[in-house]
């Protein structure tokens, strides 16, 4: 403690208590610790608490909101902040008290560039698509990886939910890979009470458990490694990011015609259609009739 402290005296620089020099010696000295900086972070925490109960002095210091000294921690909330493209490293050093190259260790570690991989439960857990911008880093969307905390029903819950959402063309495939993920993450007396409940009690198939069971894919899948020409595969991703595409469709009368240049009108989806602009006009479009959807002209010939 006293070799902590003594760190904080060495990086203040004024003669007097200044909230803003206090928390950059702080930070600076919680970056260049090489032991635990969660004992760091602890001694400066009671450090402010001894400045207040001994001398009625508060100081308010804005402390990483994550456990920096946790590298799985520390690596999951990069995959959920960089996804705005509004961050650069210098920045998220100064959020979460440690080393720019430490966070670009972190960033090689996500994107599955080092010899160690992130596995959860066995799986390889990467984000491979990213991009540098004018200084920011952009990674592809994604969440927190979800450990369940769930009781069993709301398990079942949600697999039905989203088995009930895999029937929407435009969702199928975003439904089932989020159902095979939850699966995956059940414990072995999970996966089998849920087979119990739904064959003994609900009186219903346990074919679409037993299909998640069977399935192999990686943990985190970007938006574009879902797109396939099949359907409106492409088309949740193009009405989310207001992105234009191409499709193949089914008129009413059976003939098939080709959409050039199509955009999703925003506040038009209504679960089975939704409006377009496209090289023509405006039109409605029924998800059951798109033959094939793809981002370029190319890649559907």
């Amino acid at each position: 403690m006293e070799s902590i402290l003594k760190m904080l005296e060495v990086q203040y620089t004024v003669d007097h208590l200044e909230k803003e020099e206090l928390e950059r010696a702080m930070k600076d000295a919680v970056r260049s610790y090489k032991s635990h900086k969660g004992t760091a972070i602890l001694v400066y925490k009671r450090f402010l608490q001894y400045l207040i109960e001994v001398h009625q002095c508060s100081i308010e210091v804005s402390f990483p909101e994550v456990e920096v000294w946790n590298t799985f921690e520390r690596q999951m909330y990069l995959a959920k902040e960089l996804q705005g493209g509004d961050l650069n490293i210098e920045d998220l050093s100064e959020r979460l008290w440690v080393s720019t190259r430490t966070l670009e260790e972190d960033l090689k570690k996500l994107r599955g560039l080092d010899e160690d991989p992130i596995q959860i439960l066995g799986r390889k857990f990467e984000i491979r698509d990213m991009e540098r911008k004018n200084g920011k880093v952009l990674l592809s969307s994604t969440v927190h990886p979800f450990f369940l905390t769930w009781n069993l029903t709301q398990v079942i819950a949600a697999l039905k939910g989203l088995q009930m959402m895999m029937e929407n063309p435009l969702m199928k495939a975003y439904a089932q890979k989020s159902a095979e993920d939850l699966w995956m993450q059940l414990s072995s007396y999970g996966k089998n009470r849920i087979l119990q409940v739904s064959k003994e009690l609900f009186q219903e198939d346990t074919a679409f458990y037993e299909a998640l069971a069977s399935s192999e894919s990686d943990v985190f899948l970007e938006e574009k490694r879902f797109k396939t020409t099949d359907g409106p595969s492409v088309l949740m991703d193009c009405l989310k990011n207001e992105k234009s595409f191409y499709m193949e469709y089914l008129e009413e009368d059976g003939s098939a015609v080709f959409l050039e240049d199509c955009l999703c009108i925003p506040g038009t989806y209504e679960g089975s259609l939704l409006k377009i602009e496209y090289k023509e006009g405006v039109r409605t479009v029924f998800f059951d009739r798109v033959l094939r959807s793809a981002y370029t002209k190319e890649e559907l010939y």
